[in-house]
């Protein structure tokens, strides 16, 4: 048997595509006419190389999960103050939230988290990483005394995410930006950071 013809394309830039075209619709609003078309690849070629569209979607949550936890870790361990390292991933964030897509994370909890068993295990995965990532950040940050030793780095972490996930969400509803950024600035307070 001989091998059928090499792949023309590179896989992470097709998933990329994918990624954002979910990113901005969400999963049920694609049709896999439309993730053809957007991704640049042909039917075949999309189920030689990730299966179905939920076997896709799931490929392109996970990378946009493993992206973030990236971008986050590192934000976090970088040399310098442990407050400012945080600090960075809220201006991040913010970023992120400014472009009114939200986050991929909480748009797919709400629309398969409870849904799908699959999409749940990425999601949650996700956010202990993350949140790990916080807890340890925030231990160094009372180690070095740029926050109150008697806040709790496991309650902190969780106000962190939670607070995180929902201002992705929120942003999404026309009038509440000012709710959103508010919610910001006073977790940023509990952290003196302002």
């Amino acid at each position: 048997m001989t091998p059928g013809p090499a792949k023309q394309f590179d896989r992470d830039e097709v998933l990329g595509r994918a990624l954002d075209l979910f990113w901005d619709k969400g999963y049920e609003a694609v049709g896999v006419s439309e993730l053809l078309d957007h991704m640049q690849i042909g039917r075949q070629s999309m189920y030689d190389t990730f299966g179905n569209k939920r076997d896709l979607f799931l490929a392109a949550l996970a990378a946009y999960e493993q992206q973030q936890i990236a971008a986050v870790k590192a934000m976090l361990k970088a040399p310098g103050s442990p407050i400012a390292n945080i600090g960075s991933v809220f201006a991040y964030w913010e970023q992120m939230v400014a472009q009114g897509k939200g986050c991929l994370v909480g748009n797919s909890s709400i629309e398969l988290g409870a849904e799908d068993p699959a999409v749940s295990r990425i999601l949650c995965q996700g956010t202990k990483a993350i949140r790990a990532a916080f807890r340890q950040a925030l231990e160094r940050a009372s180690k070095a005394g740029e926050i109150d030793a008697n806040l709790d780095p496991d309650e902190i972490a969780d106000l962190i995410v939670t607070t995180g996930q929902g201002v992705a969400l929120l942003s999404q509803v026309p009038g509440n930006m000012d709710m959103v950024f508010s919610g910001w600035r006073g977790l940023k307070r509990v952290l003196g950071m302002t």
